[in-house]
């Protein structure tokens, strides 16, 4: 989010999400979140809101409304999935794919500094392609 206001725009288009692990936790130690076939739906919206603009731009443009409601649809409609992995394991996700973090639940076990995940997102070689499914 962008601003006091939280606005969205498309300041860091990524290619994916790279989930590592850095150490070992229980499935309740907050995980990541992710909803199934939430890409999709994503990235019919985005298509739509970057029409008919130069990808140069795209940055500029607010989506804000357009994501808050594409997040209740697919709070609506599509399945939540969590994801745990070890130290060794790793995820990649779409990068349209509607993830977040689970609350941690009491009784959780990690380690004294807590549930360490290294996320790296590397940047999209061809910007044009941000909003599609490629």
């Amino acid at each position: 989010p962008v601003g006091k206001d939280r606005r969205r725009m498309l300041k860091e288009p990524h290619a994916y999400i790279l989930g590592l692990p850095l150490n070992e936790t229980s499935p309740e130690a907050s995980p990541l979140v992710v909803w199934e076939g939430s890409h999709i739906i994503m990235a019919e919206a985005f298509q739509k809101a970057f029409e008919g603009h130069d990808p140069q731009g795209w940055n500029k443009i607010d989506v804000t409304e357009i994501y808050q409601a594409m997040r209740k649809k697919v709070f609506e409609t599509c399945r939540r999935v969590t994801v745990h992995a070890l130290p060794g394991e790793a995820y990649v996700l779409h990068r349209l794919a509607l993830h977040g973090v689970a609350p941690w639940v009491k009784g959780a076990v990690a380690p004294e500094q807590g549930r360490m995940i290294a996320y790296l997102r590397p940047e999209l070689a061809d910007l044009s392609q941000w909003p599609f499914l490629t």
